[in-house]
């Protein structure tokens, strides 16, 4: 029942973040590398120069002194992924999933379910095609039933009647305010909690639903946050909300149109708000639930703008951030995420507006230019709500492709493309090492004999010969600028690529293995201290928490309460953050 194809695509993201693989806009010969390209030694006259005024104020060996600064993404926000961010779990329920009712052989119908504007059911049962309906959806599912054990209390409003399932055992609820013992072991597949709607008053149907962990029923709204949540992220800098924003191929308003169409366009109406369900939509969370996130864990918040978001929805965007991010915070904002990878349908769509914009005969070179006119379009307008000192302008790069920083931060600097003049703050990169050792393993016919000393030796030597070396290439530009190199993603990508090897299940435990093996310490230890060292500024992990699969390993943490012994990564970072370096 677990539907993972969002990974698919996942896993082709981080591949071509660090590298010039995969459907990138470099494999086009009019798109030249930071390799073959004679620019990318430019002299200063060549990019301009701007110098920040705000923003990460560590860099090279200063920062190689001092403690290091460290942020954290967040993973995918949905009812089978493990970052169990808010007290109240029903936040993390799947959408709705219509069922006939008395078919108990049905898992979905696949009928459309009549909703209200904050997405829950105007009745249940309701009519159909396919006969009377009614609807079910799963949370806390598919993580080993690593969650907090003991009873949760059910809050609803409205009239109706609610079954629960699985790890709730099965209770029938037609009261808000009942408690529910929610254990693992009421249920042998460790499916989570299955919820269903059987009954909703048309007059006065179910909605607002709360299912909050046990000790929080009395102090949830003033407390929203979970506590192991806020202990994990504690001193973080940043934390970045990419995968919560689901700002990867995000929809237009009008589903008719395609997400790479530049025609589509998101606007501030049909934004997800803090009531609605289910927040695990393709349209992310609410803003509001981000803030209240950051103000929670004294972490500046790093967002990154839906692709086609129009003026209004930028602008509202950041009155909610004012209105309610705590004042001592700062935002960090990024158009969108690696606009530059052909993975995702943001690439396809700023090419075609830097077309149709007619902003340069190469597609490429006009797709940066409207990256970087788009880009400072959205810095200005933050600026304009929050105040210059408040707001960080995260200009995008890849790793592997110097060449890409280089030109969106000259286009900065052209007043046609910024007629504010508004400034970079940081160039933003992926480090990620070991893209290459999955499918060469496969490509080597090695998984059979290879051990995962073996796999931990490879991913050791990568921090130098990868890592290390797209560092210094893009720290050049960022230096030029007098702005710092940031690492917006990055860790170990233990992961096969090709089709045939990622579904090799003995290759998936090896990748597994080698990322628990407690050597991992000492090498992502060397990774940051590399990166570091090479005058690398904030580094934001890549992510806090998520169950390793054949798509990847990518949590320093697999649940939200492991130790720190037990997860060698996450144990490497706060160390450091600890200790310095």
């Amino acid at each position: 029942m677990l539907n993972r194809g969002f990974l698919t695509a996942f896993a082709l993201v981080v591949l071509v973040g660090g590298c010039n693989s995969g459907k990138s806009d470099t494999a086009s010969s009019s798109s030249p590398s930071s390799a073959d390209n004679p620019g990318t030694n430019p002299t200063s006259s060549e990019t301009g120069s701007t110098t920040p005024d705000k923003g990460p104020t560590t860099t090279g060996s200063d920062q190689a002194a001092s403690k290091i600064s460290v942020g954290f993404n967040l993973g995918p926000f949905k009812s089978y992924a493990p970052e169990i961010a808010f007290v109240d779990v029903f936040k993390q329920a799947r959408a709705w999933i219509p069922s006939t009712v008395g078919n108990f052989s049905e898992w979905d119908s696949g009928v459309t379910v009549p909703v209200r504007a904050d997405g829950y059911p105007t009745q249940i049962p309701f009519s159909s095609s396919k006969g009377q309906q009614e609807v079910k959806t799963q949370l806390l599912d598919s993580f080993g039933g690593h969650f907090p054990v003991g009873d949760y209390t059910l809050f609803f409003d409205g009239a109706g009647e609610i079954k629960l399932d699985q790890d709730a055992g099965k209770h029938t609820v037609t009261q808000s305010g009942e408690k529910i013992g929610i254990d693992p072991k009421n249920d042998t597949q460790n499916d989570g909690i299955l919820l269903t709607i059987t009954k909703s008053d048309a007059a006065n149907p179910i909605h607002n639903i709360r299912m909050i962990m046990p000790g929080f029923e009395g102090k949830y709204e003033k407390e929203p946050i979970n506590p192991d949540f806020v202990k994990n992220v504690a001193g973080a800098k940043v934390i970045r909300f990419m995968d919560f924003m689901e700002a990867n191929n995000y929809p237009c308003d009008d589903r008719s149109i395609q997400t790479k169409d530049g025609k589509c366009v998101v606007g501030w109406k049909n934004r997800i708000t803090p009531e609605f369900t289910p927040q695990t939509s393709d349209r992310g969370i609410a803003v509001e639930h981000i803030i209240a996130i950051a103000n929670a864990t004294k972490a500046d918040p790093w967002v990154t703008l839906p692709h086609p978001a129009d003026d209004d929805y930028v602008r509202n965007f950041a009155k909610v951030v004012k209105e309610k991010l705590d004042p001592n915070r700062k935002i960090y904002v990024e158009y969108s995420n690696e606009v530059w990878n052909g993975g995702f349908y943001q690439q396809e769509y700023t090419v075609n507006k830097g077309l149709e914009q007619k902003l340069d005969p190469d597609q490429y070179e006009g797709q940066r230019k409207f990256v970087a006119k788009r880009s400072a379009e959205i810095f200005k307008i933050f600026e304009d709500v929050l105040g210059n000192d408040r707001v960080i302008n995260v200009v995008p790069a890849q790793a592997g492709n110097a060449y890409i920083g280089k030109k969106i931060l000259q286009n900065l600097d052209d007043p046609a493309l910024n007629p504010s003049a508004v400034k970079a703050e940081a160039l933003a990169i992926a480090p990620y090492f070991g893209y290459k050792i999955a499918d060469d393993i496969v490509k080597n016919g090695e998984v059979g004999s290879i051990t995962v000393d073996e796999i931990l030796n490879r991913a050791e030597k990568a921090v130098e010969d990868e890592s290390k070396a797209w560092t210094v290439a893009n720290k050049e530009f960022a230096d030029l600028h007098g702005i710092p190199l940031v690492a917006y993603e990055g860790g170990p990508h233990l992961v096969a690529n090709a089709s045939q090897g990622r579904d090799d299940a003995k290759l998936t435990d090896k990748l597994v293995q080698a990322n628990r093996n407690q050597r991992m310490y000492d090498i992502y230890q060397k990774m940051l201290r590399t990166w570091y060292g090479a005058g690398g500024d904030l580094f934001v992990v890549y992510h806090l928490t998520g169950v390793p699969t054949k798509y990847g390993s990518w949590g320093v943490l697999e649940y939200p309460t492991q130790s720190p012994q037990d997860a060698p990564k996450f144990r490497a970072i706060i160390d450091l953050m600890k200790k310095g370096l």
